[in-house]
């Protein structure tokens, strides 16, 4: 996601060369999906949405133990559940798309910060096992309006897994 802000904002500031990473380790929570969009611009467009899962604890630094305990339990068919709290950013330049051959005018970034299940979280990273997560929406820390939270969510919330 930081490349896909950059083509919409542009660098952070002029003498940058690249854009700056996010300083953390997070887990990216299935792929990227575009909603076609109107009424921020004169004309329809597109928004992406990107949603990722951001640990309290660096992944490296995880009990390797419990990790392959989860692995273990993947394997022995149970599914498994973390929790976390999310918000929904919604990312626009002010004026014009810095990059005039990105497809997108918006994007939407759902963020879950992991509260409970970082082993788990890592273990069906790891294995590329589906894992639920069982998230808090702090609406009232989003930047979203409740039109976009519905919209954004909607498809996450009918999300089989």
């Amino acid at each position: 996601f930081a490349t896909d802000v950059v083509r919409l904002f542009g660098l952070e500031a002029p003498e940058c060369d690249e854009p700056s990473g996010p300083w953390t380790s997070y887990y990216k929570l299935g792929p990227d999906h575009e909603l076609a969009r109107k009424g921020r611009l004169s004309g329809p467009h597109k928004a992406l949405v990107t949603a990722v899962v951001m640990p309290l604890h660096d992944p490296a630094q995880l009990d390797r133990g419990r990790v392959e305990h989860w692995k273990r339990q993947l394997e022995a068919g149970r599914n498994l559940t973390a929790f976390a709290v999310s918000v929904l950013d919604n990312q626009q330049p002010a004026m014009e798309v810095r990059d005039p051959t990105y497809p997108y005018a918006e994007q939407f970034l759902l963020t879950s910060c992991l509260l409970d299940g970082h082993h788990r979280v890592q273990a069906a990273a790891e294995t590329g096992a589906p894992l639920r997560i069982l998230s808090l929406l702090a609406r009232d820390f989003s930047l979203a309006s409740a039109e976009d939270l519905e919209t954004v969510l909607g498809r996450y919330s009918r999300q089989r897994v």
